[in-house]
């Protein structure tokens, strides 16, 4: 039986006979097929082959299909290989590529008891060993290999709690140090902590609490409470540790309790009685969510928000939660495990730390099998333009609404803007999503096959508008207005009848209204929005007061 392999260097084995699988192009088009186990249509195998298509791509990857053919003929696979339709698929058993006998193998451990777990999962580390798609380059190619890699990661990590649960606190020490040096994240730091201790090492176990301790403080970021709970139980050798520490060792093999204090925030009641009360979700929201467990909704942040509440609140009732962020930059690893069933909703909202690349797209897709797999579902919510190198690679859970979703009513005590059309129809905007400020709002004109903005104030290309015509941004516990466009905005001052064109960055007080001229006029007036600030908690007066 032949045998692909893609956990290493790309190979295809017959006993042990290797077969030559041709030029790198040709590999890496022999990976696109093995990766995916069904029918790919062949626009996407071209993003594959190339990071950029040539005008002859399609003429090409015929000659590269015909190459493959010939070579799997030689081994009397030329007949799985079917190029029709405008879709093509290599039809071999599941279990002759390892890839996918690693996540069989993976997929049987979740349902194991211990012993038969680990045995699964080290089979499954030994078939993976080795950097994947070794020798292999490309924005696919390398987006793939990190999907992979992240899958071995949590392999492993579930390996080392199957261990430890069976008491080989000794055995896994080197592995947890190995691991803790590649990635410190809290889990393995806890696991490490709990290892050491357990092997009689207490003191060494204190020294890995320090360690992570001071690395993030260093990244502005404080120890989650949970951590910081086993240090004290480590520190004072307490009587409860065994039972406290159990709760660390949840793997593939037992689902673990809830523990949504330290990396999640619950949805306040009254906004989720609010999302239900709005218009029923896109069907393919609804479709996709049910199916993978996971659904990207992209457009404006607060319609977002509240088609977002209203699929996991009619799943979850109150068990929904925000996803609190601790990072840079996006990453899979750093959302928390799904615990049990509940709903998650992680917003991506802010230009300087919320723009994900194609990995995070290519990693989320996995995180969704672990969603299913502890009936969790999550719902990410996204502005149009952090979401463009996402778009191809989550495409199947990408959701565009195209269609306004009325917010809810918008709490007193939070930030808004009251807005007003040229024609004098009044509707509101907050600025928080939840409890956290939204980094930026953009203004401006909506135009075909560009981001809209969140707040759209003209449509087409007969307009004052701008495309990007101004900003709000959120910064040092004030809000800034912050013009681009050629036709600048002006401010009519609270109390004031006087009005002035911002050519800078000026800061909002309550009360402030933004002008924006669209074009046109009634009556002889200009025509044009009026976008009133409100805060609430200001209080202290200022110019044109009395």
């Amino acid at each position: 039986m032949v045998r692909f392999r893609l956990f290493g260097a790309v190979e295809a084995q017959v006993g042990d006979k290797r077969i030559d699988l041709g030029s790198e192009r040709e590999r890496r088009l022999l990976v696109a097929l093995l990766s995916k186990g069904r029918r790919i249509e062949r626009q996407k195998l071209l993003d594959w082959i190339w990071d950029e298509a040539p005008d002859s791509a399609f003429g090409d990857l015929d000659k590269f299909m015909s190459k493959l053919r010939r070579r799997l003929d030689g081994i009397g696979l030329g007949e799985a290989l079917v190029n029709r339709d405008r879709l093509c698929q290599l039809d071999v058993p599941a279990n002759a590529v390892d890839v996918h006998r690693f996540r069989a193998l993976v997929a049987e451990a979740r349902h194991a008891d211990d012993q038969r777990a680990a045995a699964l999962l080290s089979e499954a580390l030994e078939l993976s060993d080795g950097e994947p798609l070794a020798g292999l380059s490309g924005r696919q190619v390398d987006s793939y290999r990190h999907a992979l890699n992240e899958e071995r990661y949590a392999a492993e990590l579930a390996f080392v709690q199957v261990e430890l649960r069976l008491g080989h606190h000794q055995e896994r020490i080197a592995d947890l140090a190995r691991l803790f040096a590649e990635r410190p994240d809290d889990t393995v730091a806890g696991l490490r902590m709990l290892a050491l201790h357990r092997a009689g090492r207490q003191a060494e176990a204190l020294r890995v609490y320090d360690e992570h301790r001071l690395r993030l403080k260093a990244m502005g970021l404080d120890v989650p409470q949970r951590l910081a709970e086993l240090h004290g139980r480590i520190l004072r050798n307490d009587e409860r540790l065994q039972q406290f520490g159990d709760e660390w060792l949840t793997g593939c093999a037992r689902p673990p309790k809830p523990d949504k204090s330290e990396s999640v925030l619950g949805v306040p009641e009254a906004e989720l009685d609010d999302a239900r009360k709005s218009p029923d979700p896109p069907n393919e929201a609804e479709q996709a969510l049910t199916t993978r467990h996971l659904v990207v909704l992209v457009g404006d942040s607060v319609a977002a928000r509240t088609t977002a509440l209203r699929l996991l609140g009619d799943r979850f009732g109150r068990d929904v939660f925000d996803v609190t962020k601790r990072w840079t930059r996006p990453s899979v690893a750093l959302l928390p495990t799904p615990r049990d069933a509940c709903g998650y909703l992680l917003t991506l909202n802010d230009t300087a730390t919320d723009r994900p690349d194609a990995a995070f797209a290519e990693d989320l897709l996995t995180h969704a099998a672990r969603l299913a797999d502890n009936g969790s579902y999550l719902v990410v919510t996204v502005r149009p333009e952090l979401w463009r190198d996402c778009r191809h690679a989550a495409n199947a859970v990408t959701v565009r609404l195209t269609r306004p979703v009325p917010a809810p009513p918008v709490p007193p005590e939070r930030e808004h803007l009251r807005l007003t059309d040229p024609d004098g129809h009044v509707s509101v905007y907050s600025l928080r999503d939840g409890r956290t400020p939204q980094a930026q709002v953009s203004l401006g004109r909506t135009v075909p096959d560009e981001p809209a903005p969140d707040i759209e104030l003209a449509s087409g290309e007969s307009s004052f508008v701008s495309r990007r015509h101004a900003w709000l941004e959120y910064g040092d516990g004030e809000w800034w207005l912050v013009p681009i466009g050629k036709n600048k905005p002006s401010i009519r001052y609270r109390g004031t009848t006087h009005t002035e064109r911002v050519e800078d960055r000026a800061r909002l007080r309550n009360g402030d209204v933004v002008l924006i001229e669209v074009g046109g006029s009634t009556e002889g007036q200009p025509r044009g929005w009026e976008l009133e600030f409100r805060d609430p908690h200001e209080t202290v007066t200022y110019q044109g007061d009395q």
